[in-house]
């Protein structure tokens, strides 16, 4: 559903005239985006109807859009300065939200509207620069066996594959478990954990329709929904399917491709063992966790500057990076530190030293919030 206009217009002058205007605008950036954003440039080419427009339909309701905001300024340096930055942006959108609500909702057939954003949903799919991997991990995850002949994958519509995938995956949560198993049992980690992202966060406005129907039509009998785009974070059952190894260029800039984590394993840290509970650390959620509010390379990068030597972009450091994956980096990261305060202070000591302070500043407290719950009791 289209916010209205007029509201939207009002939130964003209200905003744009903020004296805090610009950390306004990269906090409500970072939550679309997934990074923290510095550059000027990269800013001004988004105008912030469109974010807001682009929040809302990544946080589909009040709640979910609160505990973003909250746990980003959670991993922001300045906590006290973005805290009221964030009461600020929540004052102005929560309104914008409140509206939807009370907005007079069409009954319908839901047929007829699951499939029209179902055709939105494929459309955006069809129209993304990685349509083709899209497809094929939407037809692998269909059929649960791995499909390299293009042919066979075009010989069968986007749409027809995602209704046959919501067939097969009723839930948000067996889709989850669906494409993780995909991503662990594959070669390019790195790339399908980010393709896989894209499809979840597409079909989350299906799967979110479907859900308030099912509960409306429990109620009250009348199937009432609302069709705009919203944004979840899941991801069940394939078989071993192993794609030809390809080199892939190194992408270092903040596309898709960079929001990415490496090959999952688990771990149970050296040290600290008196704070952590007695299961493993399952790094590949954690690097999931730290995925949706930095960029991993630049994690990597404040990662190797604590473990091995301070980060000057030359030729020998980019390829000793290389050498190393998230996990790796993690690991070591966890077994070394000595205390979680110690860890602290090393990836702020680090952070301060590289460029972009503030931006490596944030990916320190991302790390550091996100290995937190791994490192304290139950």
């Amino acid at each position: 559903m289209p916010l209205p206009s007029d509201l939207l217009n009002e939130t964003v002058r209200q905003l744009e005239n903020h004296e805090e205007s610009l950390r306004i605008k990269k906090v409500i950036f970072c939550l679309c985006k997934k990074y923290w954003e510095n550059t000027l440039d990269i800013l001004n080419t988004f105008s912030l109807s469109d974010l807001i427009e682009e929040l809302i339909s990544a946080y589909p309701t009040l709640d979910r859009f609160k505990e973003a905001l909250v746990k980003l300024v959670k991993t922001l340096n300045r906590p006290n300065i973005y805290t009221e930055v964030a009461k600020v942006i929540f004052a102005r959108i929560s309104k914008l939200y409140k509206s939807l609500e009370e907005e007079p909702q069409t009954a319908i057939i839901a047929s007829s509207t699951s499939s029209e954003i179902l055709n939105l949903v494929a459309s955006k799919l069809r129209n993304h620069q990685e349509q083709a991997r899209i497809k094929k991990v939407i037809y692998s995850v269909c059929r649960k066996r791995w499909e390299n002949d293009i042919q066979i994958i075009d010989s069968y519509s986007l749409s027809s594959l995602i209704r046959e995938l919501m067939q097969h995956y009723p839930t948000k949560d067996e889709l989850q478990r669906a494409l993780i198993k995909l991503v662990q049992n594959i070669n390019k980690q790195n790339l399908y954990l980010a393709i896989a992202n894209i499809i979840v966060n597409q079909l989350g406005g299906l799967y979110n329709n479907k859900q308030n129907l099912n509960t409306l039509k429990e109620e009250t009998g009348t199937q009432i929904v609302n069709t705009q785009f919203v944004q979840i974070n899941n991801f069940n059952s394939i078989s071993n399917p192993v794609e030809p190894q390809q080199p892939i260029p190194q992408n270092f800039g903040t596309s898709v491709i960079d929001l990415s984590v490496e090959q999952a394993s688990e771990v149970q840290p050296q040290s600290e063992r008196s704070q952590q509970p007695q299961k493993t650390l399952n790094l590949f959620e954690l690097r999931l966790e730290i995925m949706q509010y930095t960029n991993p390379l630049r994690a990597k990068v404040l990662l190797f500057s604590v473990l091995y030597q301070s980060w000057d972009k030359n030729n020998q450091d980019w390829a000793m990076l290389r050498s190393y994956t998230l996990d790796d980096l993690l690991k070591e990261l966890i077994q070394s530190a000595k205390s979680l305060t110690d860890m602290e202070s090393k990836l702020f000591a680090a952070a301060r030293i590289l460029t972009d302070f503030e931006a490596n500043m944030q990916t320190a407290n991302t790390i550091i919030e996100a290995i937190k719950p791994h490192l304290t009791n139950n």
